[in-house]
């Protein structure tokens, strides 16, 4: 099994492999072009798009308790009237209510600046590298505490967003 790279997109650039020989390519015409050049030379191995923009949006939804075919309608039909001008938009359940009639609680996201990515993304399906995934930094930010395996019960963390 090969590894994948990962990319890390902020708005104002793209690094490449930011965990070691790091690529930047600035947002701009000569940056695309160059990161265009880089993928041209790199194996096709699949790339992994870590984002990190303040052009992010968080929402919390209730649900009635609906299972089985009916629930997936549903949830799709709340995404899409959230966030009806992107499609990189994402749902995880936060459990149900208790007591009453049990609904659900849903954390629904969305990545609200399709723009900011869809150059890059056009350069890599140009290119032919499989897109392992396109991820959020505060959504992985729960994965990476737990990963820390701190004492502590809340933590916080800082990233640096510039729009």
């Amino acid at each position: 099994m090969m590894p994948d790279s990962l990319l890390y997109l902020t708005a104002q650039h793209l690094i490449a492999d930011p965990g070691g020989a790091r690529t930047v390519f600035e947002l701009d015409e000569a940056g695309l072009q160059r990161f265009s050049d880089y993928l041209g030379k790199r194996e096709k191995i699949p790339l992994r798009l870590l984002v990190d923009v303040v052009n992010e949006e968080f929402r919390v939804e209730s649900i009635p308790p609906v299972r089985g075919r009916d629930r997936k309608p549903l949830i799709e039909r709340r995404k899409k009237r959230l966030f009806s001008t992107t499609p990189y938009r994402h749902v995880t359940s936060q459990g149900r209510e208790k007591s009453g009639r049990r609904d659900e609680h849903l954390l629904i996201c969305a990545l609200t600046k399709p723009a900011l990515l869809e150059p890059w993304l056009e350069r890599i399906a140009l290119h032919r590298i499989p897109l392992a995934g396109i991820y959020s930094v505060p959504l992985l930010s729960q994965q990476l505490f737990r990963a820390l395996k701190t004492e502590a019960e809340h933590g916080l963390l800082v990233t640096l967003q510039q729009e």
